[in-house]
């Protein structure tokens, strides 16, 4: 049987509106992945569900993107026409 590894992947800062969170990942010999957000919580997950996690911070990314872009174009005397890149059409 192979012996138990645990391998940091380093740790960087999130914030969101009202906190820091440092934000430690690690990966282990048993196929989990860990995320620690400082003391708040700790969640470990499966290749599968990394998967998953990734593609909603994909789809939340990409929806913030468009987002922005529509608003920057709010107020600039162009027409309200619905974008093919928009998510909320998809």
């Amino acid at each position: 049987m192979p012996k138990y590894t645990s391998t940091d992947l380093g740790s960087t800062l999130i914030q969101s509106e009202t906190h820091t969170y440092d934000l430690t990942t690690t990966v282990d010999s048993l196929g989990s992945v860990t995320l620690e957000f400082g003391e708040s919580f700790t969640i470990s997950l499966d290749y599968s569900n990394i998967e998953i996690l990734e593609q909603v911070l994909s789809e939340a990314k990409s929806f913030l993107e468009d987002q922005a872009i529509d608003h920057a174009g709010e107020g600039s005397g162009g027409n309200d026409k619905e974008y093919a890149d928009d998510p909320r059409n998809w």
